[in-house]
Parts: C-alpha cells; structure tokens; sequence
C-alpha cells in the first residue's frame, strides 16, 4: 500500500512537472518521467481533446491538500495547447513524398548543374576571345613593324642605288676627260715634233 501511493505520488509530481512546463511554453516538457505523462503524451501534444477536473474535500484538516490542489488547478488552466490532427502512419505516402522530394532534388541538381555547366562554357569563350584578340593584336603589331623595317630596307637600297649612278656618272665623266687629256697631249706631242724635223 506505501509502495503504491508513493508510485501514485510520483506521477502526480511528474504531472504537476508536465502542466507547469506547458503553462510555462516550456520548450522542453519531461512527459517520459511517468506512466501517467507518457499515457497523457497525446493530450500534452494537443492531438487529444482531454477535460481536467479538480476535487476538493471541505473538511480544515485537508486545507493543504485542497491549497495546492486549487493551484495545480489554476496552473492547469493556464496551458494552452494547439490542436494537430494526429496522422496516421501510412509508408505507402511516406514513401510517396520521399519520391516527391528525390525528384524535385534531382531537378534542381540538373539545374544547377546546367547553370554551372554553361557558365563554364561562357568562361571558356570569353578566355579564348581574349586571346584570340591577343594573337591578333600581336599579329598587327608583328606586321607593322615588319612593314616598317621593310621600308627602311628598300629606302636604304634605295639611296645605294642612287649613290652607285652617280658614281659611275662621275667615274665616265673622270675617263671621258682623262681621254680628252690625253688627246691633247698626243697632239701637242705630235706638233713639237713636227716644228723639230722642220727645223732641222
């Protein structure tokens, strides 16, 4: 018999635990302490409609007991539960859903994936433009300079070409007068000795 109410003691303590955390909006309430709480799970979960009712007895002597019986009451009160329609356990739509879950993962895997894909791509392109306009860039400028050089060359040729007529202009000038000279001298020659023998 002592056993007994000290079992029925306990749970009722574990209750009171119970109603004062949900009063308090608790977000921890102990209902694994007892029997009672975890028979009463479903109530403190608001998928039951459970009614409480307090009893009191009139005698002096039990005036403690009916005290902290009225304010267990009054905490009672106090705990506002939203109801939830309890769910029955069907794996058949468990299994349903995780389906519908998997797929709509999968879609936004393959579109992410896509985006990732294409703007890979896009970096792709844009490096190879970027050295395409390189290349070509440094192609223009290859060219440029060797467009440059070659007109420096044909302009050098040039002048050599120009320095060579005149050159030989200046060396048959040089023959054309040395020969005239040389005329003159031979007919001078010719002449004296002429004047000689007709002296003689």
């Amino acid at each position: 018999m002592l056993e007994e109410a000290k079992s029925i003691n306990l749970s009722l303590s574990a209750l009171g635990k119970c109603i004062n955390a949900l009063a308090e909006n608790s977000a921890h309430v102990p209902i694994r302490d007892s029997k009672l709480t975890r028979l009463l799970r479903d109530s403190f979960e608001g998928t039951a409609r459970t009614s409480l009712i307090v009893t009191i007895v009139p005698p002096p002597r039990h005036r403690g007991e009916t005290a902290s019986t009225i304010l267990f009451g009054q905490r009672a009160m106090k705990v506002e539960n939203m109801l939830r329609i309890k769910e029955e356990f069907d794996y058949k739509s468990l299994a349903r859903r995780h389906e519908i879950q998997l797929d709509k993962l999968i879609a936004e895997n393959e579109r992410q994936q896509k985006a990732f894909d294409d703007e890979v791509e896009r970096i792709n392109l844009e490096a190879q433009n970027r050295v395409f306009e390189v290349e070509r860039n440094f192609t223009d400028a290859l060219e440029k300079e060797r467009l440059k050089y070659q007109m420096e060359y044909m302009e050098s040729v040039k002048k050599l070409e120009e320095k060579m007529i005149v050159n030989q202009r200046k060396h048959q000038h040089d023959g054309f007068m040395k020969d005239k000279c040389n005329g003159e001298v031979l007919c001078i020659k010719n002449h004296i000795l002429f004047h000689v023998k007709f002296i003689r």
